[in-house]
Formats: C-alpha cells, sequence, structure tokens
C-alpha cells in the first residue's frame, strides 16, 4: 500500500482524470497503482539516499506509460467531428512521453552519483624537441 500523495502524484503526471473513488473517470484503480509502487520498491536497482522519492515518483509514471501502451492494443480508429485518432498512433506517443520521463530519472540518478571523476592523465608521451632536449 502506498500513500495519497504518491497516488496524486502519479495520476497527475500520467494523465489520470479519476481520483481513486469514481471507477468511471479512473484510468487506473488505486490497487494498480499500489502494484506499481510495490514493484519499484521491490527493484534493487533503486539507489538509496535522500533522492529516493524522486526516483520511486519518476520510475513509477514510467511503469504506468507501460501500462497504458499495453492497454492501447486495445484502442480503435475512430473520428469525432473533423479530427481522427488513429489507433497506431497512441501507443507511438506515450512512447514519446515515456522517453521524458526516462531522461528525467535519468537526470535524478546522475544528480544522485555526481560528477564524474576527471584525472589529469595524458593521452600521449609528448615529443622532445631537438633544440631545447632538457624541456
Amino acid at each position: 500500500m502506498t500513500t495519497a500523495a504518491r497516488r496524486s502524484y502519479f495520476r497527475r503526471h500520467v494523465g489520470d482524470p479519476g481520483d481513486g473513488n469514481s471507477p468511471d473517470l479512473d484510468v487506473f484503480t488505486d490497487d494498480e497503482i499500489d502494484d506499481i509502487y510495490t514493484e519499484i520498491i521491490d527493484d534493487p536497482s533503486v539507489p538509496s539516499s535522500h533522492q529516493i522519492e524522486n526516483i520511486i515518483r519518476i520510475k513509477a509514471v514510467i511503469i504506468g506509460f507501460d501500462w497504458l501502451r499495453s492497454d492501447a492494443v486495445k484502442q480503435i480508429d475512430y473520428m469525432q467531428n473533423d479530427s481522427r485518432v488513429e489507433a497506431d498512433m497512441i501507443p507511438v506517443n506515450l512512447q514519446k512521453l515515456q522517453n521524458d520521463w526516462i531522461n528525467k530519472l535519468n537526470a535524478e540518478i546522475s544528480a544522485i552519483d555526481g560528477p564524474a571523476f576527471g584525472s589529469g592523465v595524458t593521452r600521449r608521451i609528448p615529443s622532445r624537441r631537438k633544440s631545447y632536449p632538457d624541456a
């Protein structure tokens, strides 16, 4: 079981118009969101630090997009007024959104790891000059 704040964050960023109390609007039930967070917490690759909450929330949204893409396979093409939505474009657009969240996750993880260590090692041995052999 996860917190109401985590569920609210998840719903806002996945685009779920529900609140967990109205089955007509809910895309994800509270139990499904709890399952997502349980899956993340059991993942050994999640680092433990003070920024763990951001990583957990971002990974939850990424998994939510996975679930939405899986569900989008069932969609069909439809027309409404002058607009047309093709079912095969829904997973593609969800993948673009998911890639944005993966970039956010990578930025959050790199912030934990800190900047890469740079050493002052030369890549080649400098050549000696003939006119100044001691230089």
